[in-house]
């Protein structure tokens, strides 16, 4: 039975260059669908595949020391490259052989798996199963570049990897934290070479049936991935936190995204003028008001800041604003309630708006005015239409383009919360000393990139592993407020010193609220809890995870799969694009939907 199990799974290995190859001599109206449609299938699948299969095994064997190694596989390349120009392709050679060597040695473990194909039949399909994404990203990356022979070369040493595996058994890779260090470095250079280089052929500016295409083979990809899941311990429990996750966080989302839909539609006119009124203290509870109805999230407030002090409004009222408006989102807000409790979502809010007027006045208040009659601030203007009208352009825009921003930050903030749960339940941070937590988490949230809402799930299940609550707290207020780029814009506008005085405000106040929320809250019980505990199933939470599933399978083909994971993607780039003009409802991308720079 192995000899048969081995001759399909060669024959579904060639059935990726077989696709491509009838994609490449299709009409040439085809071959831009199909291509499309092919890169997206590409894209999901691979990255399934490590995230759902490859990333829980390496943390199952190696712990947290598989992250680093990860992000080094994954970003690794990208700085080599701006660092040594002339070396770039150099360097992205180098990150495709670790990635082949990775699918080489994963064919091994398929092999192994083949060889008990007998008696675990599932675990066979599985490995059939993931067969089509592996032969087609080979051909789909070593093609173009390197010809038909070295292609070939690599689907010949998969196959010999897989009789390897199947004759000598487990004997023939590294067991342990080894394999977990190898699987790790090797995962995050696979998902630099699929992410960032695409094949020639797809032109990623097709318009909408390009990314039609692209979206429904990211759907198909996501779908074999789904398929794939089941055969290892380590993905079955993060697939199981993530669809718990997913349940008690789906009736909260969807109330914030037509609510903040709604609350976008029904604005007034889009005046600054009264911000600049009264004392820096005021001025600052002005740029807090002002941010509150405003669905804009930590990648859109950063240019609309700018476009704020440029059009002379008081930096104590702009620095409120900038802190503020991503971490009081309905969104964030609504999804703390049923992943932190209702005390640590009323202490969210009374801590946010307190290190935002904090901020604002302790460093906005000896700021002069920065004026710019150009600026434009990319926020909503009055609509004059009749309410029935405004109302179904706020369902539109909740349900639409809110979720078309938030969607990949949301699945990423849940995906590595299911990833960290297992890790995190064997009492991973108890070794802290009382107290250091706050200050560390503190200062772990200002360099990142996060959304608010895809931070909440992260940090719930560190609380329900060990975690203070103030620590968790102080997460969420730098990570949101501060990152790269915003220090970044703060320096060009106010000068280096500003920027600084910003980064110390906000890390001194998120570590004062974390003390306090400790002081009040105590020894505080996340309501998730461990997240294998699954409780019945209520039918509305079991319907809104259904139609949330729906929203982001619909963003996915309206934007194509590189256009949605793009946002994520500028992230591991290094590149956000953080001063683009934004959108009407103020989220800022310099892309437009599908089209990732």
């Amino acid at each position: 039975m192995s000899v048969q199990l081995w001759l399909l799974s060669l024959g579904v290995l060639l059935l990726g260059p077989a696709l491509l190859a009838w994609a490449q001599r299709a009409p040439l109206w085809l071959q831009t669908i199909a291509m499309q449609g092919l890169d997206g299938f590409v894209l999901t699948s691979v990255a399934g595949i490590v995230v759902a299969d490859v990333l829980p095994h390496a943390l199952g064997e190696a712990g947290l020391w598989a992250v680093p190694l990860v992000l080094l596989g994954l970003m690794g390349p990208t700085l080599a490259e701006r660092w040594l120009h002339r070396a770039a392709e150099q360097v992205h050679a180098l990150a495709l052989l670790l990635g082949m060597a990775g699918l080489v040695l994963h064919a091994t473990l398929d092999g192994v798996a083949l060889a008990g194909g007998d008696a675990r039949p599932q675990l066979a399909t599985a490995v059939l199963l993931h067969r089509l994404p592996e032969g087609l990203t080979i051909w789909w990356l070593l093609r173009p570049t390197y010809g038909r022979a070295i292609a070939g070369l690599a689907l010949g040493l998969v196959a010999a990897a897989t009789v390897l595996g199947m004759w000598a058994g487990p004997a023939t890779v590294p067991d342990g934290a080894a394999l977990g260090l190898i699987e790790s470095l090797v995962a995050g250079s696979l998902l630099h070479v699929v992410l960032h280089r695409p094949h020639p052929l797809v032109h990623l500016a097709q318009g909408h049936r390009g990314r039609l295409a692209s979206g429904l083979g990211g759907l198909l990809g996501v779908a074999v991935v789904m398929a794939l899941l089941g055969h290892d311990p380590h993905g079955v429990a993060a697939a199981q936190a993530f669809g718990h996750f997913l349940l008690e966080s789906a009736p909260a989302l969807l109330l914030a995204y037509v609510a903040a839909g709604l609350v976008q539609a029904m604005l007034p006119a889009a005046s600054t003028a009264w911000m600049r009124r009264g004392g820096a203290l005021s001025q600052a509870a002005r740029g807090v008001l002002f941010g509150l109805p405003l669905p804009i999230c930590s990648c859109g407030v950063v240019p609309v800041y700018r476009s704020l002090v440029l059009q002379g409004v008081p930096a104590a009222a702009a620095l409120a604003f900038l802190v503020a408006t991503p971490e009081l989102g309905l969104d964030a807000i609504l999804l703390s309630w049923p992943l932190l409790g209702a005390h640590m979502a009323i202490a969210r809010l009374a801590a946010a708006t307190s290190v935002a007027l904090g901020v604002g006045w302790l460093v906005g208040r000896h700021l002069p005015p920065v004026h710019d009659t150009n600026g434009h601030s990319g926020l909503p203007h009055k609509n004059t239409q009749a309410w029935p009208t405004r109302l179904r352009q706020g369902l539109a825009l909740g349900l639409g383009e809110i979720v078309d921003h938030t969607a990949p930050w949301l699945l990423l903030g849940l995906g590595l919360a299911a990833l960290a749960e297992p890790e995190l339940k064997a009492g991973l941070f108890a070794h802290l000393l009382p107290g250091w937590d706050v200050p560390l988490f503190a200062l772990l949230g200002m360099p990142l990139y996060v959304c608010a809402s895809g931070a909440t799930p992260l940090v719930a299940v560190l609380v329900a592993n060990g975690v203070s609550p103030g620590a968790g707290l102080a997460l969420l207020l730098t990570g949101p407020a501060t990152n790269v780029t915003t220090f970044g814009v703060l320096s060009r506008l106010h000068g280096p010193q500003v920027a600084l005085r910003f980064g110390v405000a906000m890390a001194v106040l998120a570590v004062l609220a974390g003390y306090v929320c400790n002081a009040v809250l105590g020894a505080y019980h996340v309501p998730i809890g461990a997240a294998g505990e699954h409780g019945g199933l209520h039918a509305l939470q079991l319907a809104c995870t259904l139609g949330l599933a729906v929203l982001f399978a619909a963003s996915v083909m309206r934007q194509g799969a590189r256009g949605f994971l793009g946002q994520v993607l500028e992230f591991a780039d290094g590149e956000h694009h953080g001063e683009a003009p934004a959108h009407a409802h103020g989220h800022a991308h310099d892309h437009d939907h599908g089209h990732h720079h």
